[in-house]
């Protein structure tokens, strides 16, 4: 049987006006990477969604993942290395988790609001837009299977 497609919803983060609307841009699409900022200049796993980038170190530290299952988040220590490696050799069940908590953390006066749409401080410490940050590559590993993420 094949697997319906997850409704997308809309999002709270903001655009900037020379880009697409990230509000049309579907919370379903998580994709992670590393990221840099001259205020943050090593190197920490992150998610962009539209032309907004997301520090999961940061959003750890400012305790975004407040709301995350507690047998999660004792997993949450592999957004403090400086690639994916880690994430990726994690259990699928507990990415997953994790992957649905960003998403749904995303979605405006979703169930997460409280973590960091209502929380405007938060969102200007670890909210990035992309122009702002470098890329680095997500892996240190030679080989890696897609279907890990």
């Amino acid at each position: 049987m094949p697997q319906q497609e997850e409704e997308s919803k809309p999002t709270w983060l903001p655009s900037s006006p020379s880009t697409p609307d990230c509000r049309t841009t579907p919370t379903t699409v998580i994709r992670f990477g590393i990221m840099s900022s001259p205020t943050y200049p090593d190197p920490r796993p992150a998610i962009v969604v539209g032309d907004r980038v997301l520090n999961l170190s940061l959003l750890k530290k400012w305790d975004g993942f407040c709301l995350l299952e507690e047998s999660t988040k004792s997993h949450l220590q592999v957004f403090d290395e400086s690639d994916l490696d880690s994430f990726a050799a994690l259990p699928a069940d507990i990415r997953s988790r994790l992957r649905r908590y960003l998403q749904d953390l995303l979605i405006k006066d979703g169930p997460y609001a409280s973590a960091l749409q209502d929380k405007l401080l938060v969102r200007a410490a670890v909210v990035f837009p992309v122009g702002d940050v470098t890329i680095h590559p997500p892996f240190k590993a030679d080989w890696i299977d897609a279907t890990v993420l």
